[in-house]
């Protein structure tokens, strides 16, 4: 909950005064769809209602997010506290790869888990709600 608070202070502090102070709470976000999408995946695994009938899938499916959201979170870290371990500026291969993490992040925290609560959503029970 904590973290959703946070992530209005990405647009409080400029990046071109206090970069660590900008970044922190976008890692947060990162942390808050992480977990999401974790949450998600073990609810539809518990219930039997993952869309794509793999528990195996869905294993990979999260150990991948979670050493991608590791990777992107260090990687930029580094670079907000002034020490990067990949010199995206200097070096044409560092930044293909921090682009290709990017791209990859982005696909498995937002694509994916919207796609999987929409299929899970298709497949649940119908439920109705009523005030007496």
């Amino acid at each position: 909950m904590l973290l959703t608070v946070w992530v209005r202070l990405v647009f409080v502090w400029d990046p071109e005064i206090n970069f660590l102070n900008h970044y922190l709470p976008y890692i947060g976000l990162q942390l808050l769809l992480a977990l999401t999408a974790f949450q998600n995946v073990l609810y539809l695994n518990a219930v039997r209602e993952l869309p794509i009938n793999s528990r195996l899938l869905a294993i990979v499916y999260l150990i991948v997010l979670f050493g991608t959201t590791i990777l992107y979170s260090v990687f930029g870290l580094s670079i907000a506290l002034g020490h990067p371990i990949l010199d995206s500026v200097n070096n044409l291969t560092h930044r293909v790869i921090l682009q290709s993490l990017a791209r990859l992040y982005f696909v498995l925290e937002i694509p994916i888990p919207l796609l999987l609560s929409i299929l899970g959503l298709k497949r649940s029970r119908s439920y109705v709600i009523s005030f007496s």
